[in-house]
Parts: C-alpha cells; sequence; structure tokens
C-alpha cells in the first residue's frame, strides 16, 4: 500500500499534472487529497477499493481523500489529474453547496460507511475539451506562479467545477429520490444540535416512511439516525481536543440529551472515552512557543 503525498498542496491547495502513462500497471494507492481525473486518450483499468472499473477516452473519474486505487493496465493512456483540498481551496461557496450534483460529487464527507468514495461517468466530446482546456490554464498558472496566479487558479478550478456539475446534472435527471437523500444528509449536517425525528425528515423532503429509509440506506449503508448520530459523534470528537469543554456541555452542543448515553457511542465508534480521547490528543499536540 502507497500513500502518496503532493508537497506542492502544503503551499497551495490545488496541483495539476497532464500526461501520458509510460507504465504498463501502477500500484495500489491512496491520497490525503480528492482526485479529479480525465482521460484524454487511451484505455486503462482501475481498482477502487478492490472494484476493477474499465476507463476510457471521455471518462472523468472524481475520488475522495483516503480512496484506495491502482491501475492493473494501461493501454496507451493519457490522463489529466487534478489533485485538491476542497476545503482549504474554496471555503464556504454558498452557490456551489446548493446544488445537489456538487455535493454529491464533491462536497459529501459523510459516514465512514458511505457507498460511494468515487464516480465515473462520460464527458462528450464537445464537453471534454473545453474542460481540458480549462485545465491546461490551471497547469501553467500554478507552474508559472506570475502575480495573482493562486486567485486566477482558484477561479479556473470554480469554472471547471461549475462544467462538470453542469454535465453531471444532464446525465442525472430523474434521480429525485437521490437529491433528496443528499439533500437530507446536508441538512443534517448543518443541524445537527436540534431534535430531529424521522417523521420530520420525510415531511421535510415529502417522502414515505418507507422509501426514505430504503434510499437512504441504499446511498449510506446506515439509517438516518446512525448517520446523525456519527455526524454529531465527529463534532463531539472535535469539541474535545479545541478546548476544555465539559463533557456533558459537548454532548448538549452536540444534540445528546443524555451524556451517559453519549459516551456509551463515542466508545463504540471510537474505542475509547471522550476523557481519555481529549487527554491523549491534548498530550499529543505540539507545544507553541
Amino acid at each position: 500500500m502507497l500513500k502518496e503525498i503532493f508537497g506542492s498542496l502544503a503551499d497551495f491547495p490545488l496541483h495539476v499534472t497532464a500526461s501520458r502513462v509510460r507504465l504498463n500497471s501502477y500500484p495500489q494507492h491512496f491520497h490525503d487529497c480528492h482526485e479529479l481525473m480525465i482521460v484524454s486518450e487511451g484505455e486503462a483499468q482501475i481498482t477502487i477499493d478492490g472494484k476493477i472499473n474499465n476507463l476510457q477516452k471521455g471518462d472523468l473519474l472524481v475520488m475522495r481523500a483516503g480512496t484506495m486505487h491502482g491501475f492493473p493496465v494501461f493501454r496507451n493512456f493519457t490522463r489529466t489529474a487534478v489533485f485538491f483540498n476542497l476545503e482549504n481551496l474554496l471555503g464556504p461557496v454558498d452557490d456551489l453547496s446548493g446544488i445537489s450534483a456538487y455535493r454529491q460529487l464533491f462536497a459529501m464527507q459523510p459516514a465512514k460507511k458511505y457507498s460511494e468514495r468515487s464516480a465515473i461517468f462520460r464527458l462528450p466530446h464537445k464537453s471534454l475539451l473545453p474542460v481540458l482546456a480549462v485545465c491546461r490554464e490551471m497547469q501553467m498558472e500554478i507552474n508559472r506562479q506570475t502575480t495573482g496566479y493562486q486567485a486566477m487558479a482558484r477561479s479556473l478550478f470554480i469554472k471547471m467545477l461549475v462544467m462538470i456539475i453542469r454535465h453531471y446534472r444532464r446525465i442525472r435527471t430523474g434521480s429525485d429520490h437521490l437529491d433528496k437523500i443528499i439533500d437530507t444528509a446536508s441538512w443534517l449536517e448543518n443541524n445537527f444540535p436540534e431534535k430531529i425525528t424521522l417523521s420530520f425528515l420525510c415531511e421535510r423532503i415529502n417522502l414515505s416512511m418507507n422509501t426514505f429509509l430504503r434510499h437512504f440506506h441504499k446511498t449510506f449503508r446506515q439509517s438516518p439516525m446512525q448517520y446523525l448520530c456519527l455526524v454529531r459523534l465527529k463534532k463531539a470528537r472535535s469539541l474535545l481536543v479545541q478546548g476544555a469543554l465539559p463533557v456533558t456541555q459537548i454532548s448538549r452542543l452536540c444534540g445528546f440529551n443524555d451524556s451517559n448515553y453519549f459516551c456509551r457511542m463515542f466508545r463504540r465508534e471510537y474505542g475509547e472515552s471522550p476523557l481519555r480521547y481529549r487527554r491523549k490528543r491534548v498530550r499529543q499536540q505540539p507545544l507553541k512557543t
């Protein structure tokens, strides 16, 4: 297993490379950042989390950070790859964050059991060439580093996202249930401290209980309340190492009315109590000078 790290992302959270692959294969590896790959020529096989997919000209692949992947086969393969840390690159982009296609492809970082850590779809020729042209502009800006290159590269990156999102929305026409499920997950991530019931979630998106539960589980491999619990636990984990708030207060801030229940769920998920988790992480933090 190989972990690939792009040092340039530490200075600027965007890296673009375009080249013909000279190797016959490439081993399993993963990145700390997201990766967007566009196949401009040739064919390849890619293994993503153990599943083999065939790639050919026009295919666009989005892989979230930490996705294990490798290439058993290359055939005259030329690709453009964009590596990026979305959170550091964009910050809050309200216009995009409200679009379901954007959340599906780039923004959803939900529970660890999320069933789709990657997406592959085909760009037609008339869409492929403009997207590749924008990628080349990004690459030139980053490589040359002339005045204002970071602002220009960011704007080109957003332009590329919008072009891809528009095409993705066209090919996903009719996926109303998926849009509603993704919208619900996003809403839960923003409103997790509130008292939330299944009936409220169903009414909010106008789906029956059975339909809602079936499609949510199909998308995330867990129930809505399990998803909500993990969102709350992740927020609590962050608060534990940010300051000295009491555990009982953190549990309330994260939507847990019972601190004992919070501690049980935290231990089940992370293998240790909240206090032990805090002590270990605080000791590991470097001293400020």
